[in-house]
């Protein structure tokens, strides 16, 4: 359940923490600082935000669950409510993994699934991907289940206007699709599954791109899913055919 209602202003709420807390949660929502050109520099920042990311955790853990709830909130909406660049990916993975993801904000999320809604389904799946853990051992998804997909489908349905939900479900079905082709340029079918099964998430990753708000999405992800959608019917097609030619070849005399 929320401790503190998702519509409290983040300053507003910031004021609510005792000063000790504060003062370790504020320089983690500073921007993310870029090593290019200054690498050891960098190196020393990211261990100093690192051990007080662990010392926020160490304390917070013991403290209100009103506390806890805040700096949830406070580092879900700083990092993950905006499409981050490759640094601040990596810098909050950083914070995430000196104790803040398993300790607080995982169990606080997890919590309020007695009340799903979003951005909670929808930080919960950023939490765990940023730190590399499996769904699956925080939700009961069963083992063989789309544990990803369904979460961010169902964050989806409780809020179509979720931007970033959207782009997180267009992500993750684009990715899929990709692993699946990436021997395209060898003239070999889908890797680990059938072609249909591909084309079937293929589909479903066109449906969410022309469905999602025109601000969702970055430009091209239409035409990448339609050379996919391309790739794997022509596949179908060449196996069913059976010409007994390699695949490029096979293309080349059906385009000629």
């Amino acid at each position: 359940m929320h401790d503190l209602p998702m519509s409290v202003p983040q300053p507003a709420a910031l004021d609510l923490l005792s000063d000790d807390l504060r003062d370790l949660l504020v320089p983690l929502l500073r921007p993310a600082p870029i090593p290019q050109g200054r690498l050891e520099e960098w190196k020393a920042e990211r261990t100093a935000i690192e051990q007080q990311a662990e010392e926020l955790a160490i304390r917070v853990v013991t403290a209100p669950a009103l506390s806890r709830g805040i700096v949830t909130d406070a580092i879900c909406r700083r990092w993950l409510d905006v499409a981050p660049t490759a640094a601040e990916k990596f810098w909050f993975g950083s914070i995430l993994r000196a104790g803040l993801a398993e300790r607080v904000i995982l169990p606080t999320l997890l919590e309020r699934l007695a009340r799903p809604g979003v951005p909670e389904l929808r930080w919960l799946y950023q939490v765990c991907v940023a730190v590399s853990m499996d769904l699956r051992r925080v939700l009961p998804f069963s083992q063989d289940g789309d544990a990803y997909g369904e979460l961010l489908r169902e964050a989806l349905a409780l809020d179509p206007n979720d931007v970033m939900t959207w782009r997180l479900l267009a992500d993750l079905l684009l990715d899929r699709v990709a692993y699946g082709t990436h021997e395209w340029s060898l003239g070999r079918g889908p890797v680990d599954g059938g072609p249909d099964e591909w084309l079937e998430t293929a589909r479903e990753a066109e449906l969410i791109i022309e469905s999602a708000p025109p601000a969702a999405l970055p430009a091209g992800y239409a035409d990448e899913i339609r050379d996919q959608i391309g790739k794997l019917t022509s596949w179908i097609e060449y196996k069913a055919a059976e010409p007994g030619i390699p695949f490029f070849d096979w293309l080349h005399q059906r385009s000629a």
